[in-house]
């Protein structure tokens, strides 16, 4: 449902998907499947997921298999993710909405100085909260 008066100003009356899946929109959807970061593996999953396996892993090898090998932190050399479950208590800042949790914070920043020190930059975290 559209809401924003400039929305129909301009001729969009429906949902941005439902005008993006008509083709009615001269604006086109651009999906970008080619990924220039990442090791395979760790596209493997939203790709299977959510490009319906049209995800194209191009990162240079040299840069996508910097930490696969021989880092100490590594549990499996041939999967370069570490799974590190982490008990700790979620913090809120008085003057913000986010969450954080100092304990996480610690494990993540030994794995990053842990990386930095052999050398090995690259490093993204998902966390998730069950």
């Amino acid at each position: 449902i559209i809401k924003v008066r400039k929305c129909k100003h301009i001729c969009i009356c429906s949902s941005f998907l439902s005008e993006m899946l008509t083709g009615r929109n001269p604006y086109r959807l651009v999906k970008l499947v080619k990924n220039y970061r990442s090791h395979p593996k760790i596209l493997e999953f939203s790709n299977q997921e959510f490009y319906r396996n049209e995800l194209q892993a191009c990162a240079e090898h040299r840069k996508s298999h910097r930490v696969v090998g021989n880092w100490a932190g590594l549990p499996n050399h041939a999967f370069p993710i570490v799974f590190h479950s982490v008990r700790g208590q979620d913090c809120r800042d008085p003057n913000s909405p986010s969450y954080f949790n100092a304990d996480e914070i610690v494990v993540v920043k030994e794995h990053i100085q842990s990386l930095l020190s052999e050398n090995r930059l690259g490093f993204g975290t998902v966390l998730f909260d069950f």
